[in-house]
């Protein structure tokens, strides 16, 4: 009988929280996997069914348990993203042994933009002495209102200053 084995994979390294300098892995870096192999640590290559896997380049790995169905594997990953996942669309990318990637947070999680893409067509009015940090704050709270994250705005909107003179 095949055995379903839940993976977790998360970014753990610098820059966990700093859109201007690592998009990717904020919008990627945590998601769970169903194998159809259980995990191995990173150091002994020895099978683990649960418990850390091991940290290699800034990725941390755990095991969440064998499962008898795929379905049955699905519904715990469900059951712990309960604020969201979406599955990952993109078979090419999945190692052999991964049948399904599911990414922590719902689809607005991945809607974000640089501040200059999203601010394109209507950039805010600046002067010299504009309060940049309070200006930032306004229009990335008007952007999750709209469901959207930005980053870079602070780095736009002293680009927009500068340019001013």
């Amino acid at each position: 009988m095949e055995k379903y084995y839940v993976i977790e994979r998360e970014y753990v390294g610098p820059n966990q929280n700093n859109l201007s300098t690592d998009y990717h892995n904020i919008a990627f870096g945590h998601y769970f996997e169903i194998q159809d192999a259980p995990g191995r640590t990173n150091m002994s290559g020895e099978e683990r069914l649960d418990g850390w896997l091991g940290t290699t380049s800034d990725w941390a790995s755990y095991a969440h348990g064998e499962f008898d169905s795929e379905e049955s594997a699905r519904e715990w990953i469900e059951d712990q993203l309960s604020d969201g996942y979406r599955e990952s669309d993109d078979d090419d990318e999945l190692d052999p042994d991964v049948i399904a990637r599911y990414y922590v947070g719902d689809e607005t999680s991945v809607n974000i933009f640089d501040a200059a893409e999203w601010l394109h067509d209507s950039p805010p009015e600046i002067s010299a002495d504009s309060d940049l940090n309070k200006l930032a704050e306004e229009i990335e709270e008007e952007a999750k209102s709209e469901g959207v994250t930005l980053w870079n705005t602070l780095d736009y909107l002293e680009e927009l200053q500068n340019n001013l003179e």
